[in-house]
């Protein structure tokens, strides 16, 4: 509860508003982004031991919906948001919704980090410059995105 918010147009507390619950076009998937458990930050992704437990990373999306669209585990697949587009391998699972997609944020990002780099996608390449509206901090988690099979 912060008062102060009610004197810049915001709730004191917040509370849940239908249009906080995303939508996103039926050819689209909206792109959430995070760490595998064995890596903290960006440059743990370089650690030679580290990588030995995971490679690369993949793009998750859901099994039922990589199906439909003949995406199997290892497809390279192209991932275009309004700002850029990458590959990524792709890893078809039910643990993630229809409407959502995800991958590892730290891969391929650094020419000085020599095991990560040109290796996996790299997220900031397609996140859309978006901020939170009361404290102003980036919101990694409003780009939709659409997925095609790379033949």
């Amino acid at each position: 509860y912060l008062k102060k918010l009610s004197k810049y147009g915001f709730d004191e507390l917040p509370i849940w508003r239908d249009e906080y619950d995303f939508k996103v076009h039926k050819d689209k998937f909206r792109l959430l982004t995070g760490r595998y458990v064995a890596f903290t930050q960006s440059a743990t992704t370089n650690n030679s031991m580290l990588r030995d437990l995971i490679p690369t990373n993949h793009i998750w999306i859901n099994d039922k919906v990589a199906y439909d669209l003949n995406i199997k585990k290892g497809d390279i697949v192209e991932v275009s948001s309004a700002v850029g587009t990458i590959k990524i391998k792709a890893y078809p699972t039910n643990k993630i919704h229809p409407q959502a997609v995800w991958f590892a944020h730290g891969f391929n990002s650094n020419p000085s980090m020599t095991n990560s780099y040109q290796n996996g996608a790299n997220d900031n390449e397609i996140i859309e410059d978006r901020f939170e509206k009361i404290y102003g901090c980036a919101s990694m988690h409003h780009t939709d995105v659409s997925i095609s099979k790379m033949l």
